[in-house]
């Protein structure tokens, strides 16, 4: 079975069993991109994308989705070498509201794929699971529709930490 596959039936059941939990609770759907950081002087930015379907009950929240931390090229002119970092995750958020905004904590763990190629060439593959915390901002604009700026934090992946900062949008219903 394809890992898209997977995903997306890992993403069907977590909607069953959200839509059978109390009336209280929402389902959001999030929406995101922006830029990831490699700690790593050697490696360029690149762009962060994150999509994930979520279960409010109350301050908490539980996600799943799938993130793709980028692909890392080397900055050097000796040799044509990349990162690519991308899979599914789940996420723990603890939400604190205030006038302005809602602030999100979450701290979650990603089944990252990476690869690294050299001039081409597939080096190294490598899946492991990954730590994660990420600090949002939330804004509803209307019943259901809110844009989302948020902070995610990755520490050690293939001998970097990587940081992202990305926009977003989430449906709520």
């Amino acid at each position: 079975m394809s890992k898209f596959r997977a995903t997306l039936l890992a993403a069907l059941g977590f909607t069953g069993l959200v839509m059978a939990g109390p009336a209280l609770a929402q389902v959001e759907l999030d929406f995101s991109a922006g830029a990831s950081f490699p700690s790593a002087s050697d490696y360029d930015s690149d762009v962060f994308a994150n999509t994930s379907l979520g279960y409010r009950m109350g301050d908490w929240s539980a996600r799943a989705g799938y993130l793709s931390l980028g692909d890392f090229e080397l900055d050097s002119d000796v040799a044509d070498a990349s990162i690519t970092m991308r899979g599914p995750y789940m996420q723990a958020v603890r939400r604190f509201e205030t006038r302005l905004l809602t602030w999100e904590l979450g701290a979650g763990a990603a089944r990252l794929e990476s690869e690294a190629e050299l001039s081409g060439r597939l080096l190294d593959e490598q899946s492991e699971w990954g730590a994660f915390v990420e600090v949002a901002g939330v804004r509803q604009l209307v019943d259901g529709f809110s844009l989302k700026g948020s902070y995610l934090y990755f520490n050690d992946r293939l001998g970097s930490d990587v940081s992202a900062l990305a926009v977003g949008i989430r449906f709520s219903f």
